[in-house]
């Protein structure tokens, strides 16, 4: 038998606010009424519907094409490289949790064997799909004009920073190269061009 003491430090009740014109002026910054907030946050759950509904489209016709495509085989570093940051991203969550790498992966139910396996999966996945873009890519003639790749890079080192890592174009570039940076610029033209 055991006996328990606990202390209570705090006892909250969350306070739902009226939704007002008041509450609207405090929290929004374009919308002064609550008719215009409503208008404002319907639209934007609107326009994030549509753009689920475009991404899955395009997953789905870019998996419709890679299902109907034969690879014939997987570039060996490729896949080698895919498992290796594949396991270096898991050792990284091992050591934040204060284990090793063979632990956490018991943690998921599966050993060095069964992860190897399933990274090879998802590395054949993954490489198909890049064949495949890059085949459409030079069967449309598409490639990426020094604008292009400057306004992408721009993007990719915007999205990219956070509050412990922050990127200029230029050390983005420096980072991960100008190929990786061109190549999904590429990428991104091509399922572009499939969802049309």
């Amino acid at each position: 038998e055991a006996e328990f003491t606990v202390t209570i430090n705090k006892i909250s009740e969350k306070v739902t606010p009226e939704l007002n014109n008041e509450w609207v002026k405090e929290n929004s910054e374009t919308a002064k009424t609550v008719k215009e907030y409503k208008d404002e946050v319907r639209a934007e759950l609107v326009a994030s519907k549509e753009q689920a509904a475009a991404t899955n489209k395009t997953a789905d016709v870019l998996t419709t094409i890679v299902d109907n495509s034969t690879i014939k085989g997987y570039p060996k570093e490729e896949v080698d490289a895919y498992i290796a940051d594949m396991k270096a991203y898991y050792e990284y969550y091992a050591s934040m949790m204060g284990t090793d790498f063979n632990t956490y992966l018991g943690y998921m139910g599966m050993d060095e064997e069964a992860f190897t396996e399933e990274a090879t999966t998802l590395a054949h996945a993954t490489i198909a799909r890049q064949m495949v873009c890059k085949l459409i890519a030079k069967a449309e003639n598409m490639t990426v004009t020094e604008e292009e790749y400057q306004e992408g890079l721009a993007k990719y080192a915007a999205q990219y920073t956070s509050d412990s890592k922050s990127y200029t174009p230029e050390s983005f570039e420096e980072e991960y190269g100008r190929d990786m940076v061109e190549e999904n610029i590429l990428l991104q033209k091509v399922l572009d061009f499939i969802s049309e």
